[in-house]
């Protein structure tokens, strides 16, 4: 059985991992805490506070002191299929496969095939319609695009992803390197995009 040394160890771990930027590899400590100390976030804030800071939210947590466990509180994710939303929990297991697409892109030999494998992988992991990723320095039209399409969709017009990325890359810019938009049907910053 591991003792309480170990857990801090991974603790370290994850801690400096995340704040060095490496979130994949943070997450992958911290799966490794799930399986070796299943619930202890419930009897430790400090770990507890290291899932928030990496941005997880396990479903073991509980909303009170009962010794039943109930999921955490579901966070909004991005509309899918007519623009349902969808109230999944964000848990450490769904951020598993990270690491595997991680590996997965680091076998690539060059950009498009990174992109390309990017696209899929994303898009299939996280049950999205559509995906794209794409190249381009600031103030210059896209160098490359790839987009992934789920079952039933159509590419987009080559054109119309263009102005997208380009318009939604100039607007991070322009807002400190974010833009997150929690329902593309009815976003302001979406607007010049709508079909008619």
């Amino acid at each position: 059985m591991l003792g309480a040394a170990a857990l801090q160890d991974l603790m370290l771990q994850a801690e400096i991992l995340v704040q060095y930027g490496m979130r994949t590899k943070a997450v992958e400590r911290l799966q490794r805490i799930q399986e070796l100390f299943p619930r202890e976030e419930e009897r430790n804030a400090d770990l507890r506070q290291l899932y928030m800071t990496a941005g997880l939210n396990p479903v073991t947590w509980t909303n009170s002191s009962s010794a039943t466990p109930s999921p955490a509180p579901a966070e909004p994710r991005a509309p899918q299929n007519g623009g349902a939303a969808l109230s999944d929990a964000t848990d450490v297991s769904s951020f598993a496969r990270v690491a595997e697409i991680t590996r997965k892109l680091y076998k690539q030999n060059n950009a498009d095939a990174v992109m390309v494998t990017g696209a899929k992988e994303i898009g299939t992991q996280w049950k999205v319609t559509r995906c794209v990723i794409a190249m381009r320095k600031p103030g210059l039209h896209t160098t490359s695009v790839k987009e992934y399409c789920g079952d039933v969709i159509k590419p987009s017009e080559p054109r119309i992803l263009e102005k997208i990325v380009t318009s939604i890359h100039d607007l991070a810019i322009s807002r400190g390197g974010t833009v997150m938009i929690a329902d593309v049907q009815s976003g302001a910053d979406l607007a010049p995009f709508a079909m008619p």
